[in-house]
Formats: C-alpha cells, sequence, structure tokens
C-alpha cells in the first residue's frame, strides 16, 4: 500500500491533562524501530522532501500546526496535523514534506527501519517512478 492515512489513536482525559497513545498493531501498523522528535523550527520551517525505499513513517503534532504535502497514490495532497489524537500514517515510497505553521511546533516521528541514509530518495519524480513499479508489480503477484 502506497497511500498515506490518519490512524485514531487511543485518547484519555481526566483533570491532569490528555494522555495519548498507540500501539502495535492496534494502532500502529508497525512496531518502531527509532523513534524521533523536531522541535524549535520556526513558522515556516520547511523539512523532509522526500521518500524511503523501505521505512513506513508515523508523524504525530504534539504540538502547534505542521502541514504536510504528499505524493502518493492519490496523487498530489496536503494533510494538517494540530491534533494530537491523530497521526498520519506514511508507507515507504511515499514522498511528504513537512511545513511548520507555528513558533514552537512539535513532531514525533515514528519510523519501522532504523537510519538508513541509502534508504532517502531525494527526488520526487523517482519516488513516483518507484511507487507506480511497486504497484506493477503487486498486480502480477
Amino acid at each position: 500500500m502506497t497511500k498515506a492515512r490518519i490512524l485514531d489513536l487511543t485518547v484519555a482525559t481526566d483533570s491532569r491533562g490528555l494522555l495519548t497513545a498507540g500501539q502495535y498493531p492496534d494502532h500502529l501498523p508497525f512496531a518502531p524501530s527509532r523513534i524521533f522528535i523536531v522541535t524549535q523550527s520556526p513558522a515556516g520551517t520547511e523539512r523532509g522532501g522526500h521518500a524511503h525505499r523501505q521505512c513506513h513513517q508515523v508523524l504525530i503534532a504534539t504540538a502547534g500546526i505542521v502541514r504536510v504535502e504528499l505524493d502518493d497514490d492519490e496523487g498530489t495532497r496536503e494533510v494538517t496535523l494540530d491534533d494530537p489524537t491523530q497521526a498520519l500514517l506514511i508507507p515507504a515510497l511515499v514522498w511528504a514534506k513537512q511545513t511548520y505553521i507555528d513558533d514552537g511546533a512539535s513532531l514525533v516521528v515514528l519510523a519501522s527501519h532504523p537510519y538508513d541514509v541509502d534508504d532517502y530518495v531525494d527526488d520526487r519524480e523517482e519516488s513516483a517512478r518507484l511507487r507506480a513499479a511497486a504497484i506493477s508489480l503487486s498486480e502480477i503477484q
């Protein structure tokens, strides 16, 4: 599957605040191998701008607003992350770029694979070609 989608996480709220949780396999389609957090990015900062050959990612905006531009099976579209009870699944071969709308926006990323520089596909058109080839191959099998 090479289509990004929103995942709903478990939410518990009381006088102590909001607790959001997700676990594999109930909410997450993979057991994370890596986590990273992006914080203190000034408004307007762009990050990402690539796809991964094998790695899948789940993005959660824990504060502020992060806009994600996607290029997947549905074409080019934008998803706004502004609710920590929802996460965005970005499968392998889906090109994505994040724009931090607010000063102080924070993004948590769960990755299915360890960091590997060779897994990155920086060229948007190349990621589309790889995605199309993967879809064609899956139709044959």
